[in-house]
Formats: C-alpha cells, sequence, structure tokens
C-alpha cells in the first residue's frame, strides 16, 4: 500500500512538472517584464572601424541576455523604408512601434521559444497585446563579423500590418 501512494505521489509531481516545462509563453495570461540585463556587445560588434559606411545597420547598439544566458544583440539595423529587407532596432522602432527599451526587457525576462530556421521567439503577453521579439541565432552574411545576428524584428499581436504597436 505504501508503496501504491509513492507511486502516485510520483505521478502526481511528475504530471506538474511536464505541464509546467511545456507552457509556452502564449500559454501565460500576463507575462511580467522584470529589468534589462544588458551585456557589453559581444566583440568585434561594436569596432567603429567595422562598422561605418554601409556596415553601421551591422553595428551592435546593445545587447542583453535572455533568462537561459543567451547573449542577444541589438543591431542598428534598418527600416522597411531602406528598401533592404528591414531589420534590427531601426525596423522594429520606425515599422513596428517597438522600442529598444521594451525589447530589451522582453528577451531578458521571458525563455524563448523555436521559430523557423534558426529564429527563436520571445512572446510576452502584456494585457489584451502580446509583444513578440524575433531573434536570429545565425550569423548573417551580410555583416562584416561572424556573431548570430540577433533582433530581426518585434511586433504586437494581435495586431496585423501595417499596424503598429500601442504607445505604453
Amino acid at each position: 500500500m505504501a508503496v501504491l501512494v509513492g507511486l502516485t505521489r510520483f505521478f502526481a509531481v511528475l504530471a506538474v512538472l511536464i505541464a509546467a516545462l511545456s507552457a509556452t509563453p502564449e500559454a501565460n495570461a500576463e507575462t511580467p517584464l522584470g529589468p534589462a540585463k544588458y551585456v557589453p556587445c559581444p566583440i568585434p560588434t561594436d569596432d567603429p572601424t567595422l562598422y561605418g559606411g554601409a556596415n553601421v545597420a551591422f553595428r551592435c547598439r546593445t545587447a542583453v541576455t535572455d533568462p537561459d544566458g543567451l547573449v542577444v544583440i541589438l543591431r542598428e539595423g534598418w527600416s522597411a523604408t531602406a528598401g533592404k529587407g528591414p531589420f534590427g532596432v531601426e525596423h522594429a522602432l520606425i515599422d513596428r512601434g517597438v522600442g529598444e527599451d521594451l525589447i530589451a526587457r522582453v528577451v531578458s525576462s521571458v525563455r524563448p521559444v523555436p521559430g523557423e530556421q534558426r529564429r527563436l521567439h520571445y512572446i510576452a503577453e502584456l494585457g489584451e497585446v502580446s509583444v513578440w521579439v524575433v531573434v536570429d541565432r545565425g550569423p548573417s552574411m551580410q555583416a562584416p563579423d561572424t556573431r548570430p545576428l540577433g533582433l530581426i524584428t518585434a511586433f504586437c499581436r494581435p495586431y496585423v500590418e501595417p499596424q503598429r504597436c500601442p504607445d505604453w
């Protein structure tokens, strides 16, 4: 009988652990955001000799760590009006209305879920709106370094383009 009670407790604890580990950020009613965990830009992503002229978009503006310790580079980027494939802080801010501080806080506070290809999605539920931050873990063939590209974009749902995130 004692073995049966022990096994029942074991399986109950196991079920709770499986449910907790399999929960995605979308399942949370509201994700509290902590402070951004800033770290130095990885060498050489902030070297002014490498990131002038046409390379300025690939310069590390800042870097943050996620809850698992992964360093995410927030590169300058460019907006959609540049016509080169928008990405980075400039794209998120100008095209989508998501500022650098909010991006840094989401990445620092939320565990990512895998996306397509080499991407990670950091999703924070903030009341009626969820903020999505999309990060590319692979390097860019356009950047003058071999570090991960980092921030691709950030946007809000349920909004769809061309709607921007609300002004917080």
